[in-house]
């Protein structure tokens, strides 16, 4: 699977999965964003406010590897309190939203 279908997958998962109190969105972020304002070079392609608590998940194919920019947003995420990972393949996602308790 691409990155993106990966993406359009999990977003599939959290529509039919999520507990309803769970908002989740995906921030456009890719080269043609640099000149936008807000941009935020590292920024993961999921995230998730769910009960008081902050997730994101950078995804990415089985072996593909983060860039320097997306660890340190995961570090920075985690560094505030909030719950961040990297994520090679859709049943790895799949398996981390589970385990947060994101998707019913």
């Amino acid at each position: 699977m691409t990155e993106a279908q990966i993406q359009k997958a999990v977003f599939q998962h959290l529509r039919e999965r999520a507990h309803p109190d769970a908002v989740f969105w995906h921030v456009p972020n890719g080269p043609e964003s640099r000149r936008k304002a807000g941009y935020l070079e590292g920024c993961h392609d999921v995230h998730i406010w769910h009960r008081g608590n902050f997730f994101t998940l950078e995804l990415k194919t089985e072996g593909g590897r983060p860039t320097e920019a997306q660890l340190k947003f995961r570090d920075r995420i985690n560094g505030t309190g909030g719950y961040s990972m990297v994520v090679g393949g859709l049943d790895r996602a799949i398996g981390c939203l589970e385990e947060w308790g994101i998707l019913k």
